[in-house]
């Protein structure tokens, strides 16, 4: 994949629409899905990397190599409700769980690493 081909692949996947979805009408209230765009890009150069396994043919690729990854994650929603409108956040129950154990497990170990420490 050349440079012009990761801006195409950018372009087509990102914008308005990725993250704004397409609004719906129900009970005549108006309902916009809103999500997050993560962009992820790498590239290497395979003339400087070693050992390289080539393209299965028993061809050395050469030149740089490049790509990208388009992310969208759900955050919420915009509510139009009479001329007046409110985003509402979609709360991931996992993720909270998730994080309250990393730290809940943190805790317990310097909790741990102080009474260890106070008997010696």
């Amino acid at each position: 994949m050349n440079l012009k081909e990761v801006i195409q692949e950018i372009t087509e996947k990102s914008g308005a629409k990725a993250v704004f979805g397409e609004a719906y009408v129900k009970d005549r209230v108006t309902f916009i899905p809103v999500a997050r765009l993560s962009i992820h890009a790498c590239g290497c150069d395979r003339d400087a990397q070693a050992g390289g396994k080539g393209d299965g043919a028993g061809k050395k690729k050469k030149g740089p190599c490049l790509g990208v990854g388009v992310k969208t994650t759900p955050l919420g929603y915009i509510e139009i409700r009479q001329g007046r409108a409110r985003f509402v956040e979609i709360v991931d129950k996992g993720r909270l769980l998730q994080t309250g154990l990393i730290l809940g497990g943190l805790a317990l170990f310097l909790l741990a690493r102080l009474a260890r420490g106070k008997r010696n």
